[in-house]
């Protein structure tokens, strides 16, 4: 296969492994992931040529409570703290974006890094959003 020739892949969240496909320009997922270093590594397949590039996530409450509930369930007490901790944290990296908060900077501090200053200006969806609002008035 080579680039440029496959215009829509469709795949479960372990397509990740092994794809080799550096001109993807976009990743959608339908649903929340199960923590912020698995939705790293699905994002992380957009933009591998360099070329600007997007990730997004399709929310559905409803689904996606009802998934959590499922995970809960199947799991035991000892991991059931853990599981809910990466689902609020994963709600909230959901949900920065709608309310103007730098995604990147949400990313690089949830894994305990500081963004340097000057590199939060227009490097995600949201801060790029929030620069059109600005310059628009």
């Amino acid at each position: 296969m080579r680039n440029g020739e496959i215009e829509i892949l469709c795949a479960t969240t372990a397509y990740g492994f092994g794809l080799n496909l550096p001109d993807v320009r976009c990743v959608v997922r339908f649903g929340l992931p199960k923590n912020m270093s698995s939705w790293m590594q699905e994002q992380g397949r957009a933009g591998c040529d360099g070329k600007p590039a997007r990730a997004v996530i399709l929310l559905n409450e409803k689904y996606d409570i009802n998934r959590c509930v499922f995970w809960l369930d199947g799991s035991s007490d000892g991991d059931k703290k853990s599981m809910l901790t990466n689902f609020v944290d994963v709600l909230k990296y959901a949900y920065s974006g709608f309310s103007g908060l730098c995604l990147r900077k949400f990313q690089v501090e949830y894994f305990g890094e500081s963004l340097p200053l000057g590199d939060a200006q227009n490097c995600c969806q949201s801060c790029d959003d929030q620069s059109f609002q600005d310059a628009s008035g």
